[in-house]
């Protein structure tokens, strides 16, 4: 595996960020495989709680922005519907996927409402994920808990609109930014010039901060440190 122009032994994969284990996926196997049981227990239950409360609301009066949704987007042809951009109501990726159920499973409540309804449910789990990255597990039970009930987020689950994908999908940016930050922190690892500054921007140091011409004094030292401020350059270097 490279980084940047520079070939990236095993044992130094996990220091660059690259190894599988710090996948998103992969740590969120090993989170779970790690928990206590009385904490999988309470997870279990807390999105059986949200889908439950989800599901008693799936089949209430239409909504006018919802109903303008189906009516006017997803019962027209495809190419229609995700062309027609004269109103914002029109959310394009949700359009498509309302037009997908209702073709599917038809035009009741449930198949209209089916999109918003899935990811609203993902939304749970997930803020269970992006507490847990942050905080500790006894914050991030709190937070699904949250999830579960918020007003917000169960309209936005049994409303046939964009909301809870927009939700969901900002969720994911979250924890994909954060990965790509801890990723770019041990890539720079043990670099002597970089480690400092590209830390100093996730977690400010209080009382000082390192200036350019700080840096730029530094004395280098032996070769050695010559050489892994070369490497460190390539490797932080995107390919062209």
């Amino acid at each position: 595996m490279t980084a940047g122009n520079v070939e990236l032994r095993p044992e130094e994969r996990s220091a660059a960020g690259w190894s599988d284990h710090n996948t998103t996926r992969a740590r969120a196997r090993r989170d779970w495989a790690e928990a206590a049981p009385v904490e999988r227990v309470a997870a279990v239950l807390l999105g059986v709680i949200a889908l439950a409360i989800r599901l008693a609301h799936l089949r209430q009066t239409m909504r006018h922005d919802e109903a303008y949704t189906y009516l006017h987007y997803a019962t027209a042809p495809l190419a229609t519907a995700l062309s027609d951009y004269t109103y914002p109501n029109n959310h394009l990726f949700h359009t498509l996927l309302v037009w997908m159920s209702t073709h599917l499973f038809g035009n009741s409540e449930v198949a209209i409402r089916l999109p918003a309804f899935v990811f609203g449910m993902l939304v749970v789990p997930a803020t269970y994920r992006l507490a847990l990255r942050f905080a500790d597990r006894g914050a991030s039970l709190i937070a699904m808990a949250l999830a579960a009930v918020w007003p917000a987020l169960v309209l936005y689950s049994t409303n046939a609109r964009g909301y809870s994908l927009i939700t969901f999908v900002f969720i994911v940016m979250l924890l994909v930014g954060d990965q790509m930050a801890r990723q770019t922190l041990g890539r720079l690892d043990g670099c002597p010039d970089q480690a400092e500054p590209a830390q100093g921007a996730f977690q400010p140091i209080p009382g000082h901060r390192r200036t350019a011409e700080d840096l730029g004094q530094r004395p280098e030292g032996d070769g050695e440190l010559a050489e892994k401020r070369g490497a460190c350059t390539s490797s932080v270097r995107p390919e062209r």
